[in-house]
């Protein structure tokens, strides 16, 4: 039985020592970042996420560049801890080292799971793609419209228990060719809208072909630029000429464009996003923008894509709060026992909560989940699988969780000291900025921030440090203010 005690033990232990080891010369401009405290850095945010084998992954820096070694137990895992190491203040680069463990299926079992799950996911039911399989390896091959299409196809492949890497050999046909400053124009509004880019980024585009410059505040953010440039027309992206250093943020270039934001760029920036995400693509969504707050309506076929709509639009700058009012409806023709078929289907082929016997009924396409799952994650997990399921319209989340969690209880002292490292060393966040209190396991954060997506981090910054609860008293400059308003973070 796995020893939570002795993670979270282990856990606080790095946290402290990364807090410890942070002088305070080293937040001025004429240091860097030290590897080992880097290193620190990543390991304890590894230990905090329930959705990596954190206890197998060994973590190495040199000159900012950090590799993890060691195995995992699906490649979905391998992602998200090579995402989270991108996500730490001071790392330019990720080399991925991590084995995916042998689960001991059979590659034509693999093969049949990865099939159906193109072929039930509403977004990629209508590719027309070739799947192998060898040793583990699923070798994509076909034709798509678009390079979201190509990306999407692989993370639903990646979501098959068994898969231990993917050769995605799809290519991208686009249907008409697209001018570059068309091209150029589609990929600026993304990436200065996009809430995660807080620096200015020249975009050059040559016959389809982009190059990107710039400098910004980390590997997270380098990825996000990329994954803006990627629009309909593009044939290749070059990063090369983005240089991270976590120090810069442009002040003055922020201020002049949260001054000169317009309400009409920032509707037109959440279309073109919607427009552009492979799950939301030609769906008939409506977007109104008033006094920052977008409203969507429309239909939508199945449930994931409503959900994807609300993230999307929650992800542009500008959008302060998101009123999601789409509809979902299914196809008419499935019952409710064949939706609840494929319900099982699907939860059975994830690699994180195939172990689990979770019960499931559906009655007027509405999905209720009950049974026992051992974390949050695996809780929200089989939900975001559900949801991917064609003929879910809404879902019932019952199930518990059955580890204690009253274990990782800290005193009022440790929950401060992981708080305040947490908040330095979050990408996201100016920790000058905020000062933070704990009494009772309750911390409050008060400050000021940028705007609401850095609100949001800061408040998430306090729950991964062990927070009860988070009671915030910030100030949000480009945002609705909100100062005073007492926000809490209950306990799950």
């Amino acid at each position: 039985m796995r020893t939570y005690m002795t993670k979270s033990f282990l856990m606080i232990s790095i946290i402290i020592i990364i807090k410890l080891a942070v002088p305070g010369s080293l937040l001025s401009v004429e240091n860097d970042l030290e590897d080992k405290q880097i290193t620190g850095a990543v390991e304890a945010k590894l230990w905090i996420d329930e959705g990596v084998s954190s206890h197998l992954i060994d973590v190495e820096t040199e000159d900012g560049v950090v590799t993890l070694s060691g195995s995992v137990d699906n490649i979905l895992s391998k992602d998200r801890s090579v995402d989270i190491a991108s996500s730490v203040k001071g790392v330019t680069f990720v080399i991925d080292e991590m084995e995916v463990m042998d689960t001991g299926r059979a590659d034509n079992e693999i093969r049949n799971d990865v099939i159906n799950a193109l072929m039930f996911d509403p977004a990629t039911d209508s590719f027309e793609l070739n799947v192998e399989v060898e040793d583990g390896t699923v070798i994509l091959s076909g034709v798509v419209e678009s390079y979201a299409e190509k990306t999407l196809s692989a993370t639903v492949a990646k979501g098959v228990k068994g898969v231990r890497d993917i050769e995605n050999n799809i290519t991208v046909d686009y249907k008409t060719d697209r001018a570059d400053e068309e091209i150029k124009s589609d990929i600026e509004q993304q990436i200065n809208y996009d809430v995660l880019i807080e620096e200015p980024i020249n975009v050059q585009v040559s016959d389809g072909h982009v190059e990107l410059k710039g400098t910004i505040g980390s590997m997270y953010e380098k990825n996000a630029v990329e994954d803006n440039a990627w629009v309909s027309g593009v044939k290749s992206v070059d990063t090369d000429g983005l240089e991270i250093n976590w120090w810069m943020q442009d002040e003055a270039w922020l201020k002049d464009k949260y001054e000169k934001m317009q309400e009409s760029d920032t509707k037109n920036a959440v279309e073109l996003a919607l427009y552009n995400n492979p799950r939301t693509y030609l769906m008939p969504i409506d977007v109104e923008l008033s006094e920052n707050v977008v409203t969507l309506r429309g239909v939508v076929n199945n449930l994931k894509a409503k959900r994807v709509a609300e993230d999307v639009a929650e992800d542009v700058e500008g959008v302060w709060r998101v009123k999601n009012h789409i509809r979902v409806r299914t196809k008419r023709d499935l019952t409710d026992s064949g939706i609840r078929d494929s319900i099982l289907s699907a939860l059975k082929r994830d690699p994180y909560v195939s172990r689990h016997n979770i019960n499931v009924s559906v009655k007027n396409e509405k999905a209720y989940l009950k049974g026992s799952v051992d974390s949050y994650f695996e809780k929200d997990r089989a939900e975001e699988v559900t949801s991917g399921v064609l003929g879910v319209a809404d879902i019932s989340n019952n199930l518990s969780v059955s580890y204690d969690y009253s274990i990782f209880s800290k005193s009022d002292w440790e929950i401060k000291e992981d708080v305040e490292s947490q908040l330095f060393w979050s990408p996201f966040v100016d920790s000058d900025d905020i000062d933070v209190s704990v009494e009772n396991g309750i911390a409050t954060l008060s400050g000021s921030v940028s705007n609401v997506f850095e609100f949001k981090s800061a408040i998430k910054n306090a729950k991964d440090g062990g927070a009860r609860k988070v009671v915030e008293d910030l100030y949000i400059e480009y945002g609705p203010g909100l100062k005073d308003v007492g926000y809490e973070l209950q306990e799950r």
